[in-house]
């Protein structure tokens, strides 16, 4: 199994923004739709998201960092720690691979709107955190959900609230018809991974469905950004939204 480090780079220079309050929601989904729902997230996609992780706190300035590992296939949360550090991350890989996803209570199929719930649960919660968070980060896959919050499931809010952002993760997909001269070079300088082209120009988005999921949808009705991550350039435009948040 190749590791993917979307942090790979130079040594980090020491950072000219404060560190900031982190909130991180990282989304146990498959990156890739229409796969089983009747196993665990497979290897592969647990790598892409631990390694996603482990690049934010590499990567982002912190005073303190809040991780939540929530699914809203299963409708609940999975894994809470406040004052998360990267050396806890394997409980977080623990986390992703007891996950059951085909195992679904009975009381979960009942509630139609259960996931909708959640979402407002872990917004609403992080609005009313003392202190707040300075940026909540939803870290993960484009969920397979399209539902928009409904009217007034938010809290309103006064005071500063926190900058919303939602890095989608998407699995780049094999490239058909062998490879061309460029791509033999992508091969040399470590962008083509088992198989799979990390480029701008020919990575194959993860489902033909381009609909807004529920969570870019709720973190666009925060006035926040929904960002597509699938190489390390778009990874690093998300840092600097993260440390640089423009005035909303």
């Amino acid at each position: 199994m190749t590791e993917l480090s979307l942090g790979a780079g130079p040594a980090r220079q020491p950072d000219p923004v404060p560190p900031k309050r982190l909130t991180i929601l990282l989304g146990a989904a498959p990156l890739t739709f229409g796969r089983s729902a009747t196993s665990m997230i497979d290897s592969s996609d647990q790598v892409m998201l631990l390694g996603a992780l482990s690049a934010l706190l590499e990567r982002v300035p912190a005073s303190s960092v809040r991780l939540v590992v929530f699914s809203l296939e299963q409708q609940k949360e999975l894994l809470r720690r406040d004052g998360f550090t990267l050396q806890s991350i394997d409980e977080v890989a623990r986390t992703l691979n007891q996950l059951k996803l085909g195992k679904v209570d009975v009381q979960v199929l009942q509630s139609r709107t259960g996931h909708v719930d959640l979402l407002a649960g872990l917004i609403n919660g992080e609005l009313r955190a003392d202190p707040p968070s300075d940026v909540v980060i939803f870290l993960g896959p484009r969920e397979r959900f399209h539902d928009k919050l409904p009217a007034k499931s938010v809290e309103p809010h006064s005071g500063a609230a926190p900058l919303f952002l939602y890095l989608s993760c998407r699995a780049p997909q094999p490239v058909e018809g062998g490879l061309t001269g460029d791509q033999g070079s992508d091969i040399a300088s470590g962008k083509l991974l088992d198989g799979y082209l990390l480029s701008d120009r020919l990575v194959i988005p993860d489902s033909p469905e381009r609909l807004p999921d529920t969570v870019s949808q709720a973190v666009g009705e925060l006035k926040g950004k929904a960002l597509d991550i699938d190489s390390p350039s778009q990874f690093a435009t998300a840092i600097e939204a993260i440390e640089r948040p423009v005035s909303r």
